[in-house]
C-alpha cells in the first residue's frame, strides 16, 4: 500500500530486482485510492464523476489549490459576516498576508473537509452546521476555539463543496469515506475471506490521514486475530514537506511541518510504572486492535513493546447491565467499594467517554454528590482539572477527554457509545471513541472497571475481542 502510483512503481521494480522468481503475482503493489477503485462493486462510483487525481498524492496536491482559492474568495467576500463571532488565533491565520500561513489553513481545511466533515457524512443541507457544531473535537483536528470558527469553516466547506459538486468531481478522500463506508458492510465482511489480503505493508505511513488509516485494518483477510499490518514511516519528513516542497509555516494540524532541528533522536524507554501489568495489558489490546489508527499519538503515551514494573493489580473488568438502571447500581456499588478502600487524593475517577451521555449520568452524580459520604469533583473542561490542587479527597467525574495528563488508582468507565455498529460514516465516531476508550484505561495505575447496559452500547466489539484474549474479565450484573 502506497501514497502514490509513483511510489508504488519504484517499490513493484525493487521487488522485482530482489526476486530470485522473476516477478512476483502474489504481491500486489497499489495505491490505496486504486484498491478503492478495484475493490468497490461496479457502479458505486457514478460514471458521470471525474476523481481528482490518480491517487492521493495528486489527489490532495490539486484539492488545496483548490482549498487555497476558496479561501481568498471568502476572505473577499463572506468573512465579514462571520469575523466578529471569530476567536483571535483564527482570525490571524484568515487574514494573514503570509502566504505560508494561509497554506497551512489550507492544509488544515483539507483534513477538516474530509476526515471530520466528510468522514462524519455531513453534506452542506438543512441542519448540516448545526451537525457540525455537536461533533466532539480531538486533539489531532484542527484547532477551532470558538464557535464562530467552526461556523466559518462550514461556509467554506460549503463554497468549497458546492464548486466540487457543478463540475462533476470526486475527491479522494470523499471516495477513501465510501469505500470505508463498504468496508464495515456485510458484503465485504464476507468477500474479505476471499478478496482480503494475508498481509498488509503500508510504506509512507506518516502520509496516510485519519481516513485513509482507518481502512487499512478491514483488508485483511483473517477476521479472527490481530490484522497484520506493517507500517513504515519516517519521523523526520512531514506531509508539510511533500505537499508544500519543503517551504517552513506554522501549521496547527498534527500533520505541521517538522521543527528546525533535522536531527532525530531515538529514545527507547523499554518500561513503565505508571499502570499495573494487567492494565497494560488492556491497553495494549486496544492499540494492536487498531493500531493502524495511531492511538497513542493522541495522547502521547506510547506502548510500544513496554513493559510493566508497577505492582500487580486486578484483572480489568466490564459489568454488562440489560438495562440503564442496573448500570448505574453497578457503578453506585463499585463507587462504594473502591471509596471504602481508603483512597486519599483524589485517585478516583469516574470517567463518561461519550460527552453527549453525561446527561444521561447527571441524576446519578447528584445522587451521589448528595449523599454525604463522597465528596464530587466534577470536571466540565480541561482547564478546570487545577481544581485538583486544591481537592485532595473525593471522586473526580467528568467526560474522559478532560482527565488527559491525570492519573489515579482506579478508573470507572461509563457512557461508551456504540462504536461496534456497521452504520454509514461511523468511522470518524469509532476512531473517536477508541481513542477516548484508550485515554480513559491509561488514567488508571490499580484498577480499571467498565459499565455498559443493553440499553446502550451493549458489549463493544473490541471489548469482546479483549475478553476471549484473557485480558478483560467481563461479568453480567
Amino acid at each position: 500500500m502506497t501514497h502514490s502510483w509513483s511510489l508504488a512503481g519504484e517499490v513493484d521494480q525493487l521487488l522485482t530486482v530482489i526476486s530470485e522468481h522473476g516477478r512476483l503475482d502474489e504481491i500486489n503493489v497499489l495505491p490505496l485510492v486504486a484498491v478503492a477503485q478495484e475493490t468497490l462493486p461496479a457502479g458505486m462510483i457514478p460514471g458521470d464523476l471525474e476523481l481528482i487525481g490518480d491517487d492521493s498524492l495528486t489527489g490532495k496536491m490539486t484539492q488545496l489549490a483548490e482549498i487555497e482559492d476558496v479561501i481568498s474568495e471568502f476572505r473577499s467576500g463572506d468573512w465579514i459576516t462571520y469575523r466578529g463571532r471569530c476567536g483571535s488565533n483564527f482570525r490571524e491565520r484568515l487574514e494573514s498576508d503570509d502566504q505560508d500561513v494561509l497554506r497551512g489553513l489550507a492544509w488544515d481545511c483539507l483534513i477538516e473537509f474530509g476526515c471530520v466533515l466528510g468522514a462524519d457524512g455531513i453534506f452542506p443541507a438543512v441542519n448540516a452546521e448545526s451537525r457540525y457544531l455537536r461533533v466532539p473535537r480531538a486533539p489531532w483536528m484542527m484547532r477551532l476555539d470558538e464557535i464562530g470558527d467552526k461556523r466559518a469553516v462550514y461556509g467554506m466547506y460549503s463554497m468549497y463543496y458546492r464548486s466540487l459538486q457543478e463540475r462533476k468531481l470526486l475527491t479522494s478522500d470523499q471516495l477513501l469515506n465510501d469505500f470505508l463506508n463498504y468496508l464495515e458492510g456485510f458484503t465485504w465482511n464476507h468477500r474479505r475471506l476471499q478478496d482480503g489480503y494475508d498481509l498488509v505493508f503500508v510504506d509512507e505511513f506518516h502520509l496516510f490521514n485519519t481516513l485513509e488509516r482507518h481502512s487499512l485494518r478491514y483488508l485483511s483477510r483473517d477476521v479472527d486475530s490481530y490484522p497484520r499490518i506493517f507500517m513504515a514511516m519516517d519521523p523526520r519528513q512531514s506531509p508539510w514537506d511533500v505537499y508544500f516542497e519543503g517551504e517552513n509555516a506554522e501549521s496547527t494540524s498534527r500533520l505541521g511541518p517538522p521543527d528546525d532541528d533535522n536531527e532525530v533522536k531515538t529514545v527507547d524507554i523499554p518500561t513503565v510504572h505508571r499502570s499495573s501489568p494487567q492494565i497494560l495489558d488492556l491497553i495494549k489490546h486496544v492499540h494492536l486492535d487498531w493500531a493502524n489508527l495511531n492511538l497513542d499519538e493522541d495522547w502521547q503515551y506510547s506502548i510500544s513493546a513496554v513493559e510493566s514494573l508497577a505492582s500487580p493489580g486486578p484483572k480489568p473488568a466490564l459489568f454488562l447491565s440489560d438495562s440503564f438502571a442496573d448500570e448505574e447500581t453497578a457503578i453506585a456499588k463499585a463507587l462504594s467499594e473502591t471509596y471504602s478502600q481508603g483512597h486519599t487524593g483524589a485517585r478516583i475517577a469516574l470517567a463518561i467517554l461519550d460527552e453527549d451521555s453525561m446527561s444521561r449520568y447527571r441524576p446519578l452524580i447528584e445522587r451521589i454528590g448528595k449523599s454525604g459520604t463522597y465528596r464530587v469533583i466534577p470536571i466540565t473542561s480541561r482547564e478546570s482539572t487545577g481544581v485538583l490542587q486544591y481537592n485532595h479527597r473525593g471522586i473526580v467525574i467528568g467526560p474522559a477527554e478532560y482527565l488527559a495528563g491525570l492519573q489515579f488508582d482506579t478508573v470507572l468507565v461509563a457512557g461508551l457509545p456504540q462504536i461496534s455498529v456497521n452504520v454509514p460514516n461511523q468511522g470518524v465516531r469509532r476512531r473517536g471513541a477508541l481513542s477516548l476508550l484508550y485515554l480513559a484505561i491509561s488514567r488508571a495505575s490499580r484498577e480499571v472497571r467498565l459499565f455498559s447496559s443493553e440499553d446502550y452500547a451493549g458489549l463493544p466489539e473490541v471489548l469482546a475481542r479483549a475478553r476471549d484474549e484473557g485480558v478483560l474479565g467481563v461479568f453480567r450484573v
